[in-house]
């Protein structure tokens, strides 16, 4: 920030003077008809959705939810939490544990934007006919200081504002077209902290490394640095430093390009501090020597080096009369995708419906290269949507739902799709909707 020479202030003589005394346009639309202001009603609204969904389900929305609803209701509640950390309390009051809570508890995060809404919408047909006039109706104490002291303007550098490299770029966020590369990580990054095998370590001192494989939290938003072209670092004099470009994949689906010392920067101006994501003890160490390994490989240009999930196929041991039938007499498969280990996906399978809330059976898994492991999933099971299980079933909680990544298909029938998904070929196949199997087209 660069301050520019001081300019004396003065309370204004007249309604006129005020006005043209306006070197920000501030006061332009003053006396004009306002929009109503919905943000209050929109942030309540959003946390009254999630907070229907924990009373139907006695439990948060999952990000690794087989449901896609449910998958984007719970992204959309993290991503209001972090400026509206209290309406997390107010969604969890509904949560069994918290029953004896204050349902309202947390609530006071709509309060503010209430009043500001309210006063909106009073000055919608509100007209101003003296300087007196507004300094009386400023609820935001804006002007409290006008006429009182000295008021330095500020001029903000271009890099402020857009992220300016040193040689004139500018880097802004973009969309991640791969990101499913690199959403395993993220998900696995944020297991091992809550497990305590990773940890956030504070950013200090100006010999801070900026390279293939960091992890940082800068301003709340976790990214890992996914090339780094330290080859072709040359010397920065303003700095100097050596910079080079670097890919950053952020958490929250989006990249850039910046220069390692536009990152350094960063590093002494975030509020809370930044942090470097480090291991605690062997298996923290060995997820980040292998995530660099695959960075690494896929930096040099092999297309298959970063392994981007699983597809299970699945058979259930549920004792219900209804899924027995299919068991015993016929077949019946889950096909499904996760990015973190089957194992710690299917942890709960007993208690979540999307598994017939019964224990399970991995009958096969397959590791996906260069694939989006959930557009795969979504082909599997346009393929089979004949064959998809239609029965109405009831959790223990007498709770109706009907099961949605079930078929009727044998567990070869199942791989030989993902097989052929594999190689390419699956345009040469159909499913025969009598066996249920796959077969080979004809030449015509």
């Amino acid at each position: 920030m660069r301050l520019t020479s001081k300019k004396e202030f003065k309370k204004p003589e007249s309604f006129d003077e005020l006005l043209k005394d306006d070197p920000f346009g501030l006061l332009a639309n003053v006396g004009e008809k306002r929009l109503s202001m919905s943000v209050s009603d929109k942030i309540k609204s959003a946390f009254e959705e999630i907070a229907d969904f924990v009373k139907a389900n006695k439990r948060l929305p999952s990000v690794d939810s087989d449901d896609f609803d449910e998958e984007l209701l719970a992204e959309n509640f993290y991503a209001l939490i972090k400026n509206a950390p209290e309406g997390k309390t107010y969604c969890e009051s509904f949560l069994e544990e918290n029953k004896d809570k204050n349902l309202l508890e947390g609530m006071h995060i709509f309060s503010k934007e209430k009043e500001i809404a309210e006063h909106i919408q009073k000055m919608e047909t509100k007209a101003y006919n003296s300087v007196d006039d507004i300094f009386n109706d400023d609820p935001l104490g804006l002007l409290n200081d006008v006429g009182d002291k000295t008021v330095e303007s500020e001029t903000w550098n271009k890099e402020k504002r857009q992220s300016s490299s040193i040689d004139g770029g500018v880097t802004r966020a973009t969309q991640c077209l791969d990101f499913y590369k690199y959403q395993r990580y993220f998900n696995e990054i944020e297991r091992l902290l809550s497990e305590g095998h990773l940890n956030g370590k504070n950013i200090v001192g100006d010999s801070a490394s900026v390279l293939l494989g960091d992890i940082f939290v800068i301003d709340g938003m976790m990214s890992i640095i996914a090339e780094a072209d330290v080859d072709s670092a040359r010397y920065d004099t303003v700095k100097s430093k050596l910079r080079y470009r670097v890919r950053q994949i952020f958490a929250n689906g989006t990249e850039s390009r910046p220069f390692s010392t536009s990152i350094k920067s960063s590093f002494y101006k975030s509020e809370p501090p930044c942090k470097r994501i480090v291991y605690t003890d062997a298996i923290g160490l060995n997820f980040l020597e292998d995530m660099h390994k695959e960075l690494e490989k896929t930096e040099k240009g092999s297309a298959n080096a970063i392994m981007t999930g699983y597809i299970y196929i699945l058979s259930s041991k549920s004792t219900h009369p209804v899924i027995r039938k299919f068991t015993d007499q016929s077949n019946l498969v889950k096909i499904g995708y996760c990015t973190t280990d089957v194992a710690t996906r299917i942890a709960n399978a007993a208690k979540d419906p999307t598994y017939l809330c019964a224990p399970v059976n991995v009958l096969k898994t397959f590791k996906c290269y260069n694939f989006d492991p959930q557009n795969l999933e979504d082909i599997l099971h346009t393929i089979l949507a004949s064959h998809k299980l239609n029965v109405e079933l009831k959790d223990s909680n007498g709770n109706t739902y009907r099961p949605r990544e079930w078929f009727t298909v044998g567990v070869q029938t199942a791989s030989d799709i993902v097989d052929h998904l594999f190689a390419g070929d699956i345009a040469n196949y159909y499913i025969d909707k009598i066996q249920g199997k796959l077969k080979k087209k004809k030449n015509r």
